[in-house]
């Protein structure tokens, strides 16, 4: 069979209608198939999804995010190494979950403020600390200014 472009210097506008002739497959036939593809790999997406948050929800510990002024480190090859979690995730004690929501704001602020002062507001690469968050559970957190002050 001559390729169409070849021979006449006309190209068939339909790609897939091109990719059925080759394949020898009605027009059709080969829609249905790739509208198939495309579903079982989106019922694929969303199941590996699903199983990625039931992952992230089983081993979910509350924890205290720094915001850095940048989003992009300036070293990044430095956080691909060492992962952002050793420059942007303060450690809290265990069982802060168990407490009140009360006694989990005086100990997240006091932690928080004591952070900025130690790591001189520096977050290394993503540089000044603009604030923090922190992860109450899977679904809820607090914004903190950097003096440990909860937002509302």
């Amino acid at each position: 069979m001559t390729d169409d472009f070849i021979g006449s210097g006309y190209s068939t506008p339909d790609p897939l209608k091109r990719f059925a002739q080759i394949l020898q497959l009605h027009p059709a036939e080969l829609r249905e198939a790739v509208k198939q593809a495309g579903q079982r790999e989106k019922e694929i997406a969303d199941k590996t999804a699903a199983e990625e948050e039931d992952r992230a929800r089983a081993s979910f510990e509350p924890h205290l995010w720094v915001i850095g002024d940048r989003k992009i480190p300036s070293l990044i090859f430095v956080v691909a190494i060492c992962g952002p979690d050793r420059f942007l995730r303060v450690p809290l004690p265990e069982g802060i979950a168990t407490l009140s929501d009360e006694e989990q704001e005086a100990i997240v602020s006091r932690i928080a403020s004591q952070h900025f002062v130690d790591s001189a507001g520096s977050a290394g690469p993503f540089e000044k600390i603009v604030g923090f968050i922190y992860r109450q559970t899977f679904e809820t957190g607090w914004t903190l200014s950097v003096d440990g002050r909860v937002y509302v």
